[in-house]
């Protein structure tokens, strides 16, 4: 009736696997965190601008502002955790 029971070797084996896969995420969280930062600034920015475009009668120049502000700024932000050692 002991089926249940984790075997001493298995745990080892499930404690050493949750161990790596926390290293892996911390230390992939700022590269993800980069990622998101990138398409929220598009999408943000040039939502943003669309929204300016129709309230200022402008049509496109401000969401066309605010898509190459967002990737300007999404670009940056890659590249400054990309290149932080």
């Amino acid at each position: 009736m002991d089926d249940m029971a984790v075997s001493q070797p298995d745990k080892k084996y499930k404690t050493q696997l949750f161990e790596a896969f926390n290293r892996v995420i911390l230390q992939a969280g700022p590269y993800m965190s980069a990622s998101y930062m990138l398409i929220g600034s598009i999408l943000g920015l040039g939502l943003l601008g669309y929204f300016l475009d129709r309230w200022f009668n402008t049509s496109p120049w401000l969401a066309v502002c605010g898509l190459l502000l967002g990737v300007v700024i999404g670009i940056w932000e890659l590249a400054r955790v990309s290149l932080r050692k």
